[in-house]
């Protein structure tokens, strides 16, 4: 029985209760783990890396990567898999602080080291979007507009489509 109200709880990844030979009730509780902050509309939940969505906590508020425009679970797995992999590629040091997804654009992606956005498209194909996101990178850094950069557009194969604010006045 207590076994069971604790597995229940929100913010329980895993429960055991058991005794040992003295009679002594031991628990061990594994408490979720939110990978990011999701919005939808008025709501906001943590995700773990399951996709499994759990209520904010009133106690701790951790810093987290906030994804917007996800309303399934398929959808919210997608971006936490997004999220992970761009955490742990060289292309996009610190990973992303935000990720949205929209009809029209598929997933927009939020560097946490640079103030411009990446329109992803589908979460597929990350390699390969990462490798011509990072080659742009080496460009524009060669050829001093880096901090000019304010959209990059990898979504259609073998290309890369990219904005950047006007180049700041000789003075």
């Amino acid at each position: 029985l207590l076994e069971e109200k604790l597995r229940a709880h929100d913010f329980v990844e895993k429960a055991e209760v058991f005794s040992t030979w003295d009679g002594t009730v031991r628990t061990i509780v594994k408490q979720k783990t939110a990978k990011a902050r999701i919005v939808s509309g008025l709501q906001s939940v943590y995700a773990d890396a399951k996709g499994s969505v759990f209520p904010l906590s009133k106690h701790d508020s951790p810093r987290l990567p906030l994804v917007s425009g996800v309303h399934t679970a398929r959808e919210i797995r997608q971006a936490l898999q997004l999220l992970d992999r761009a955490a742990q590629h060289s292309a996009f040091p610190g990973g992303w602080y935000a990720l949205d997804l929209s009809d029209q654009t598929g997933f927009t992606a939020f560097p946490e080291w640079h103030s411009h956005r990446i329109v992803w498209g589908q979460a597929s194909d990350f390699a390969e979007k990462a490798h011509r996101t990072k080659a742009l990178y080496a460009h524009a850094l060669q050829h001093q507009y880096l901090d000019q950069l304010e959209r990059i557009d990898v979504r259609f194969d073998d290309q890369v489509v990219f904005t950047r604010t006007s180049s700041p006045s000789a003075q």
